[in-house]
């Protein structure tokens, strides 16, 4: 199975340590299990290669004997994305909208490392945002941030991964309910999701989650990051399923 993990900011240890330790060790799991592997992760754009140096540091002492290389990716957007005008107060100096991306441009080279056998640590922080310069096709890198986890569900397309994966802080998806504790969203179908409403804070990555299974076919999942595999066993996280195909009566 070919599987893209993504690693959510809130998921991602920001030193050395035990919890960088366990999220390698419950990547190895994934691929210890047959999974051919690839790994993005968010995070502040400036801080993508110390993270990215950090993971694969931590995946060789996991995985010994096995390629895991770190690769730096741009990320294709376009000029008249609205998230690249200047705000329309000058003093405004909040969060900017992130980019929306088009194309990994290093994507036919994490698929080449994918069929010989390495582990690509790529697209840190959304990759580097370039457009292309009308008239020359010139690449010009741009101010901003590439949505990460579009990002994610790009690359894991052109790849044609079997599974895409958002590790988060959480268990699962939670639903809000008018009386008690949030309800744990377990299996679910693209269409099943949508009827739910969700927080605010996750209602972004689910629904990149459920458009990456109505277009590809394939699965995706959000759940935490020291247990990728429990995600596709189903032993913990949500999953999204496509639905059944309906057959003629």
């Amino acid at each position: 199975m070919r599987t893209l993990v993504h690693i959510a900011a809130d998921a991602l240890p920001d030193h050395d340590g035990e919890g960088l330790d366990m999220l390698a060790a419950s990547l190895a799991d994934l691929i210890r299990d047959g999974h051919e592997l690839a790994v993005t992760y968010a995070g502040p754009a400036e801080a993508a290669a110390p993270a990215g140096s950090r993971l694969v540091r931590a995946l060789s002492d996991a995985l010994p004997g096995r390629h895991v290389t770190a690769l730096v990716t741009h990320t294709e957007v376009r000029a008249h994305d609205p998230a690249l005008r200047p705000p329309a107060d000058p003093a405004d100096s909040g969060p900017r909208t992130a980019l929306h991306p088009y194309a990994v441009l290093e994507a036919s080279a994490v698929r080449d490392l994918l069929a010989d056998g390495t582990v690509p640590v790529c697209a840190g922080g959304g990759g580097v945002p370039v457009i292309r310069e009308p008239g020359t096709g010139r690449l010009r890198a741009v101010a901003g941030a590439a949505d990460p986890a579009r990002t994610a569900a790009l690359l894991a397309a052109y790849l044609d991964a079997d599974a895409l994966l958002f590790l988060t802080s959480a268990t699962h998806l939670f639903a809000p309910r008018s009386h008690g504790r949030p309800r744990p969203l377990l299996r679910v179908t693209p269409e099943e999701l949508s009827a739910v409403r969700l927080p605010e804070g996750v209602s972004a990555l689910a629904d990149i989650a459920a458009d990456y299974v109505t277009r590809t076919g394939g699965i995706a999942g959000v759940g935490p990051a020291d247990n990728a595999l429990g995600i596709v066993r189903e032993t913990t996280g949500t999953l999204i399923h496509p639905a059944p195909v309906a057959r003629p009566a």
